[in-house]
């Protein structure tokens, strides 16, 4: 891979390219540092949009950016775009393993950006994914390094919701991830609804995540579009925007999508009223 390990290559965008699975371990064994731990070139955005990767490819890509034995990883890359690709919860997992804290607290802190959409990554993926954003029990580590997170349209469903809404709360300690501030959810059946509305109607994902931004300071872009929230999801939401009797409320979202979210009038002039009442009113973004 000449092109990787040359010393100005910043970006390489690879879309709609097919390498499939074999392309993309080529590409991590580029990306990977030797065993003297040196990494050739200085690759800081990679795209790989539409390529047919599946599971094993994004096992390879997650092995380069993984810390080995002594703790060395590839620290150039810090936008990766699996976008419209197979690698489905096992690539999602292998990927996960990456942004975790291992059992020396290290973990891969240069990527800041990861964005996962249209990868049938079903609730077991998400979840490992919010392993690595969630505060441990023994010291509160958490990956401290990704600010964005897009995994729309896969099938995170209730309980994945749930699951990435524990990295946004507060634990006992009253620690919580301060570092990711964007993470898109549209199309996610965050309510157990399809877009046709088949399934079972279950607000627990939506509410946790409602409850997550009434203490949460970091988050300030929130994108739930096309999830059926419904009335239910949409008023919990309007009550984390608005401040409790203790006067607490979310104060750091600034961006907030609701589209085609099946809210009747009422619901949605429920989250309007609190938007007005925000702190960032004068410059908040909401769609719905």
């Amino acid at each position: 891979m000449p092109l990787i390990s040359g010393a100005r290559l910043q970006t390489l965008a690879l879309r709609g390219s097919r390498i499939g699975d074999e392309g993309a371990k080529a590409l991590a064994m580029a990306l990977t540092p030797n065993r003297e731990g040196l990494l050739k070139g200085s690759l800081n955005t990679l795209n790989l949009e539409r390529n047919d990767i599946g599971p094993e490819g994004a096992k390879a890509l997650a092995v380069a950016l993984t810390p080995n034995a002594l703790g060395v990883f590839n620290t150039s890359l810090n936008t990766l775009n699996l976008s419209d690709n197979e690698i489905g919860d096992e690539g999602a997992k292998a990927l996960a393993v990456a942004l975790t804290p291992n059992a020396g607290g290290v973990f891969n802190t240069s990527l800041n950006t990861l964005i996962l959409k249209w990868n049938s990554i079903g609730p077991e993926g998400a979840k490992a994914l919010a392993i690595a954003l969630t505060p441990n029990d023994e010291e509160g580590v958490f990956n401290g390094s990704l600010n964005t997170l897009d995994v729309s349209w896969n099938d995170v469903g209730p309980e994945g919701a749930k699951a990435l809404a524990v990295a946004l709360t507060p634990n006992a300690e009253g620690v919580f991830n301060t570092s990711l501030n964007t993470l898109h959810l549209a199309g996610n059946e965050l309510c157990g609804l399809d877009e046709e509305g088949k399934g079972t109607y279950d607000t627990c994902g939506i509410k946790a995540l409602a409850e997550a931004l009434v203490f949460n300071t970091s988050l300030n872009t929130l994108d739930l579009a096309h999830n059926r929230v419904g009335d239910e999801g949409a008023k919990a939401l309007a009550v984390a925007l608005t401040p409790n009797a203790e006067g607490v409320f979310n104060g750091s979202l600034n961006t907030l999508d609701m589209e085609y979210n099946y809210m009747g009038d009422e619901s949605k002039a429920a989250v309007q009223k609190a938007i007005r009442k925000h702190p960032n009113a004068a410059t908040f973004t909401l769609r719905i």
